[in-house]
């Protein structure tokens, strides 16, 4: 009765005493205590057996009172409970085991940050060490011969002859989604994920505005040149779904393998693109802020764009007119373009 966990009154009427008699007998003969005292495996073992008669299901005696008053003595039936055949299986069976989500605590921001970090403590060694050996300090620099890293700027922009090597292998790349996505970021001055997310739903050819609901600097209005939105016409004449510029499966394009494929250079990055575009619009004369205007750059609260709204887009759709057909010929290799050679991005 105790492995059944019976209370003590159960066991004092069993043994036909009373409470009190059996609490005094368990206190003084321990070995009445030890018999009548459930251990852990038992205790354990007892709710084994009952999860699995849960699980299985089973009958059981019961009485059944009638309105009358009458008694009857019958048998239940207990139906399998799937709950209690699940936790048996989870225990028994790795299968039914819970995964545990793994979450990623990597970060590209975090690792940039570690690395610049890096660099700059390792640049300012080896400049203490120069420091030290000159002023007698240290016999030797230890930095001295250690092959420096470098970083890809952000503000590098692309030569002729890297304008030239890009439309040749732009010409030759095997996805279509992806060389066209190169080449609306060289007409357009859009980020890299700004043009992979873009959508067919934020771009009006007719006006050849796009807006974008959400960039690096929140919600953005850009305006195209005849050229890229002409890419984003052919795409929509050829692809299927939502996204302008989708992989294989219709999602997201996967851009780091075509890029390696199609850049001039290996420090070359999409973003330099952008920058490149910059350039141009200061080498064409444009104001800052109508460079400002074409990427998207914030001013104060809103856009920049917002202060062209009184006059109209025009301006604008020329300035992006004028800034492409002068990298469509950087592309074509044609000769006597203005260099950008030395040129540098405000």
């Amino acid at each position: 009765m105790a492995l059944g966990r019976a209370s003590d009154q159960e066991i004092a009427d069993a043994i036909k005493i009373s409470v009190e008699t059996l609490r005094r007998w368990r206190r003084d003969r321990i070995e009445f205590l030890n018999g009548t005292r459930v251990t852990n495996e038992e205790m354990a073992e007892a709710a084994r057996m009952s999860l699995f008669r849960r699980a299985v299901g089973f009958t059981y005696k019961a009485e059944k009172v009638f309105a009358n008053g009458r008694r009857m003595q019958v048998t239940e039936y207990l139906p399998p409970d799937t709950n209690a055949a699940f936790k048996i299986l989870q225990a028994y069976d790795p299968a039914f085991r819970e995964k545990a989500e793994v979450k990623s605590t990597f970060s590209w921001a975090e690792l940039v940050r570690q690395t610049d970090a890096y660099l700059a403590a390792k640049k300012a060694k080896a400049a203490a060490f120069a420091w030290g050996e000159r002023n007698g300090s240290v016999k030797s620099n230890p930095c001295r011969g250690v092959e420096k890293f470098k970083l890809e700027t952000r503000e590098r922009v692309l030569s002729d002859d890297e304008w030239k090597s890009l439309g040749q292998k732009l010409a030759s790349e095997a996805s279509m989604s992806a060389a066209a996505l190169v080449r609306f970021l060289a007409h357009s001055g859009f980020r890299r994920n700004e043009a992979v997310l873009l959508k067919f739903e934020h771009v009006n050819l007719k006006t050849r505005i796009v807006t974008l609901p959400d960039t690096k600097t929140g919600k953005s209005t850009r305006y195209l040149s005849k050229a890229a939105a002409a890419i984003i016409a052919e795409q929509h004449k050829r692809v299927a779904g939502d996204h302008a510029f989708p992989g294989p499966s219709g999602s997201r394009l996967a851009f780091d393998g075509p890029w390696a494929r199609m850049r001039p250079a290996l420090d070359l990055t999409p973003h330099a693109l952008r920058h490149s575009y910059a350039t141009l619009c200061a080498v064409l004369g444009f104001p800052e802020a109508v460079t400002a205007a074409l990427l998207g750059h914030v001013k104060g609260t809103g856009t920049v764009t917002a202060g062209y709204q009184h006059v109209g887009a025009e301006p604008l759709l020329k300035a992006a007119d004028a800034v492409s057909a002068r990298i469509e010929t950087l592309l074509s290799g044609a000769e006597n373009v203005v260099s950008l050679a030395g040129a540098r991005s405000s």
